[in-house]
């Protein structure tokens, strides 16, 4: 069994899949576990299974945005990948069953937005901020795109047979940047996206907003917002 040497989640023990950590003074430890090995069926084996099982759906369609990726690529220790990154920061914000607010897209704090309309539906996604002002830190001169980049929470099933869970990426056209103008961004979709959509009563889109230069590379985000 591996010594984990940089630590991806805390102190940790149990098994995920064939994975079987354990935790041992103050060290986590890495192996396969036997074949003979039968997970735990106490509930707090089934429900730490329940919430690592989770956080890894969300962070897939994050780390499935390029734009996004390359932002926890900057910041994710040697020998992890951008996805551990990305569960490791938000497992502290999903329980077994749920979805918290603290979701993080990004891995800093961003400059902030202020929301004038936030509205989502089985057709389409339409957001209205405030225009971006000089004092958020912005270059005009060098960002001269933006845009928008989120995921999508759908739970609440309105039959019972479909996933509790689904986790929908959100990505809009990229738009020329104009200081102290009113953002309005629609992302309409396909056929389906509005299908799956409308078989789920919650629906809670978690966006940041990215400013991007002449190669559209991301230069700066906002913090992470959500529609409530």
């Amino acid at each position: 069994m591996a010594n984990l040497r940089k630590k991806v989640l805390g102190t940790v023990s149990g098994a995920v899949g064939d994975i079987l950590f354990r935790a041992k003074n103050g060290k986590n430890y890495v192996g396969t576990r036997p074949l003979s090995f039968i997970p735990g069926k106490d509930e707090k084996s089934i429900v730490r299974r329940q919430r690592f099982a989770l956080v890894t759906r969300l962070a897939k369609p994050i780390n499935s945005i390029y734009k996004l990726k390359s932002l926890w690529k900057s910041v994710t220790p040697d020998g992890l990948s951008p996805y551990n990154q990305i569960v490791k920061v938000n497992y502290n914000n999903v329980q077994s069953d749920s979805i918290g607010d603290q979701v993080k897209l990004v891995p800093d704090i961003g400059f902030a937005v202020h929301i004038n309309a936030f509205n989502v539906d089985q057709n389409r996604l339409r957001v209205t901020l405030n225009g971006i002002t000089s004092s958020s830190g912005i270059n005009p001169a060098i960002e001269l795109h933006f845009q928008l980049a989120g995921v999508m929470h759908l739970s609440n099933p309105s039959d019972a047979e479909n996933e509790s869970h689904v986790f929908l990426r959100l990505l809009s056209d990229e738009i020329t940047l104009v200081l102290n103008t009113e953002i309005d961004v629609t992302v309409n979709f396909f056929d389906q996206t509005s299908q799956l959509i409308s078989q789920y009563q919650d629906r809670k889109a978690f966006l940041t907003l990215l400013t991007l230069d002449a190669d559209k590379n991301v230069v700066n985000y906002s913090n992470t917002f959500f529609n409530s």
